[in-house]
């Protein structure tokens, strides 16, 4: 397991590139993002998807979201129409986790694919160096908190006692802002439904 120091805020390029490079052969990262630390692998490769399953002992039945590099890309794995574009550019990047109708079925099983923007210098870096999705799986045993520190990865998915999955690399971003998680919006029907009220507020009404 490969520990490397960055700042969120203004990563290093070097450091991106190799955990692209980790993504790109199967592996797991674990990553800070602008609510929690997060657990990344290539959604279409199924020996990474199963890596994380083990990993958060995650029920397989669940989907995982998907960090994107902008909103072209939306296009790429989901279906939108021109009001839905209007909601993703008035809140991403951000907070904030949408949930919308699949459209490419290598990235994600089911029917809805939840896709993310971070506002965060890191996760976009990699989104852009890596130019395909990837997860932002929270960074902690399905049910526990969320990991906001170093400290708080090694209680949990880092504590060699409980550990299952040895991460390939881990971008230590040091304590991040005791956020709550990203608020869960449901766009696959209209009106949108908060599935999971977050750090930020949402408002489908400004757009209706």
């Amino acid at each position: 397991m490969i520990i490397r120091q960055i700042d969120p805020q203004q990563p290093d390029s070097k450091i991106i590139t190799e955990a692209a490079e980790i993504l790109k052969s199967g592996g797991v990262i674990i990553y800070p993002t602008d609510t929690t630390y997060g657990i990344g692998v290539d959604p279409s490769n199924p020996v990474a998807m199963n890596k994380l399953i083990n990993m958060k002992g995650r029920d397989v039945a669940k989907g995982v979201s998907l960090i994107i590099a902008r909103h072209e890309q939306i296009d790429r794995v989901a279906i939108t129409d021109p009001r839905l574009d209007r909601i993703l550019a008035h809140y991403l990047p951000g907070p904030y986790s949408f949930l919308l109708v699949n459209k490419n079925f290598a990235y994600c099983p089911l029917s809805a694919v939840m896709i993310r923007i971070p506002n965060l210098a890191t996760t976009q870096a990699l989104a852009e160096s890596y130019s395909r999705p990837y997860t932002p799986t929270s960074a902690n045993f399905s049910g526990e908190p969320p990991a906001h520190s170093l400290a708080d990865l090694e209680e949990s998915l880092l504590n060699p006692e409980r550990m299952v999955i040895v991460p390939d690399m881990v971008l230590d971003g040091g304590s991040l802002p005791l956020n709550p998680p990203s608020t869960i919006v449901d766009l696959t029907n209209w009106p949108p439904k908060i599935l999971r009220q977050g750090w930020a507020d949402f408002d489908w009404q400004l757009f209706d």
